[in-house]
């Protein structure tokens, strides 16, 4: 198993407040929001970890780089993580869980997704619908929509971690393929809803009752800081 980290993007929604560093490198705890993610894989046996980077790709590279995989994703300001993802297409070959670099959640919630045995998982969340994340659609634990999902229609939030299966792979490029060149905007949940469409099942994971926030703007991270003491 190997996980992939998406850590290549601008972060423009912080402002100036990061901008010296990657948003994955701000400080958290004893480490950084990457380098906690980073532990957490490590934890629960995930050795092979990819690090996607794009803006200020050095500042990752010179901490992480002697131990991990960083690729360097050279059109990180033009494209979204569809092709961010696409770029290293012929390293997808064993069973690899996707995850943004800007989550911080729960030791737990790393656990339930590497022991995942769906062909294909997306970790949920079902208690609220919060602003400013990706709304997903789901019945019992079968993904009905994710990305194009309206508010209205919504029943969680996707938290940024997902884990595909060596089986299910080659399905899951291939609808990548169908929409390279279509749009630069184009998260890589794109092509799972293209899988759902092909009839191909896709399972959530509700992470109901568990810590996770994701890193979007700065008050996101002052209300984080604040709860970092009872966090595990």
């Amino acid at each position: 198993m190997k996980a992939v980290i998406l850590a290549a993007g601008l972060g423009s929604r912080m402002g100036n407040s990061i901008n010296a560093k990657p948003k994955c490198l701000l400080k958290f705890q004893s480490s950084t929001l990457l380098g906690r993610l980073i532990s957490q894989f490590k934890k629960y046996k995930v050795n092979d970890i990819i690090i996607l980077t794009g803006y200020k790709s050095n500042e990752i590279t010179n901490l992480y780089g002697k131990s991990y995989k960083c690729i360097f994703y050279e059109d990180y300001d033009k494209t979204n993580n569809l092709q961010t993802l696409w770029s290293i297409k012929d390293l997808l070959d064993d069973e690899t869980i996707i995850s943004f670099a800007d989550v911080v959640v729960e030791d737990e919630i790393i656990k339930k997704i590497v022991n995942s045995n769906y062909n294909f998982s997306l970790l949920i969340d079902t208690a609220k619908l919060r602003d400013n994340t990706m709304y997903v659609s789901n019945k019992e634990n079968l993904l009905k929509s994710i990305t194009i999902t309206k508010k209205k229609e919504a029943t969680g939030n996707f938290i940024g971690i997902s884990k595909v299966k060596t089986s299910y792979l080659k399905h899951f490029i291939n609808s990548m393929s169908k929409l390279i060149g279509k749009s630069n905007d184009y998260y890589y949940t794109m092509a799972i809803n293209l899988m759902i469409e092909n009839n191909l099942k896709i399972n959530t994971i509700d992470v109901n009752g568990k810590f996770w926030t994701e890193i979007d703007e700065p008050a996101d991270y002052k209300k984080l800081l604040l709860k970092k003491a009872i966090i595990q």
